[in-house]
């Protein structure tokens, strides 16, 4: 069970997250990656998504604060994102949700007869 001060730190970066999604330059990076995918593309467009985040660690930016451990995947999904567009954003889309795993981990699905598919769930901020 999530302690308050996970949910505080997860609130917190969430926030900032949504603030960095809802910037109008990110509709517009969409617009050209669209464009790309579309091989009609504008400019050519830029993406780093090989990091060795084990060798990122400048100041404590990547330092998990969470301690239940489902709360750390999504703080770590969370200050990754946060570092990337602060050091390295280039053509990067920041989206207003994460993406949640289904069935979560914490659920049996044989006791509830859920048969797992590849599929997520998206959780908005």
């Amino acid at each position: 069970m999530p302690s308050t001060q996970d949910i505080a730190v997860l609130r917190e970066m969430a926030k900032r997250v949504a603030e960095i999604a809802a910037l109008p330059v990110q509709e517009e990076k969409r617009r050209l990656w669209r464009k790309l995918n579309a091989l009609q593309p504008e400019r050519p467009m830029v993406m780093i998504d090989q990091v060795c985040w084990n060798e990122m660690h400048i100041g404590d930016e990547l330092v998990l604060r969470c301690e239940d451990p489902e709360c750390r995947g999504y703080e770590d999904f969370l200050r990754r994102t946060l570092f990337q567009w602060k050091h390295f954003p280039v053509d990067m889309v920041v989206e207003p949700f994460i993406l949640v795993p289904f069935p979560p981990a914490k659920i049996n699905p044989v006791i509830f007869s859920i048969e797992p598919r590849p599929f997520s769930l998206l959780l908005f901020f």
